[in-house]
């Protein structure tokens, strides 16, 4: 009971600003998850090929966020796990 009569005391403005951080907690996480979708695997057999198609439609491949000419040259490289639509920025 001691502790709700301090926290009582506690100006509500303060209590606010406290509580402030939490509500954008919630928003990086969302963006987190958005960018999860955003992935693509390279598989096995897409590294297997000899030769790739010189159609510019870049992507970045990760985890070194290199810009590729398009997916077949990311995954063809075997340091990339995963690529995105679009240059790196």
């Amino acid at each position: 009971m001691g502790l709700i009569k301090k926290l009582k005391t506690i100006p509500k403005t303060i209590m606010l600003l406290a509580a402030l951080p939490l509500l954008f907690v919630g928003c990086a996480s969302k963006t987190e998850i958005e960018s999860l979708k955003d992935r693509v695997y390279c598989t096995e057999k897409q590294r297997q090929v000899d030769v790739c198609i010189k159609i510019y439609q870049p992507v970045c491949g990760y985890p070194e966020k290199q810009t590729y000419t398009n997916s077949c040259f990311a995954c063809m490289d075997e340091n990339v796990e995963y690529w995105v639509d679009g240059p790196c920025k």
